[in-house]
């Protein structure tokens, strides 16, 4: 998100595949997060089907954060990656017997707050499959 103003929306669907033949579960974690543009984002972060990152074929969605759409107010993107940092506090638990794929969709509301201004993030997802 770039020269963003107050109220801007994006979205991104990101599609991972489990390449196994164990029984697993795979879980998604945040080990690394710089900056404080995630304390002025309101999130909503799901999981479903789909194969496209721009999410246009996002479907079957599983609510991890935030039920309602990113609206000014609401739940921060900040909040959500500081309580998942490795596997035990992992989101997303995902019970896998075989090769699947699946889509994780993360939405974001720029707040309208100055203090937002010249704030940057950026975070490192980790998808991990443990049996």
């Amino acid at each position: 998100m770039s020269n963003a103003i107050p109220g801007s929306y994006g979205a991104a669907c990101v599609i991972t595949s489990y390449t196994g033949t164990a029984p697993a579960t795979v879980k998604m974690y945040f080990p690394t997060v710089t900056g404080t543009l995630g304390n002025y984002l309101v999130a909503r972060v799901q999981s479903g089907t789909g194969t496209q990152t721009d999410c246009s074929d996002f479907g079957s969605p599983t609510t991890l954060y935030n039920a309602a759409a990113p609206a000014a107010g609401g739940p921060l993107l900040a909040t959500y990656l500081a309580a998942h940092t490795g596997w035990s506090t992992g989101d997303g638990a995902w019970p896998v017997t075989g090769p699947a794929t699946r889509a994780w969709k993360f939405e974001y509301l720029l707040t309208s707050d100055d203090n937002a201004q010249n704030s940057s993030l950026s975070f490192t997802a980790t998808w991990e499959a443990q049996t």
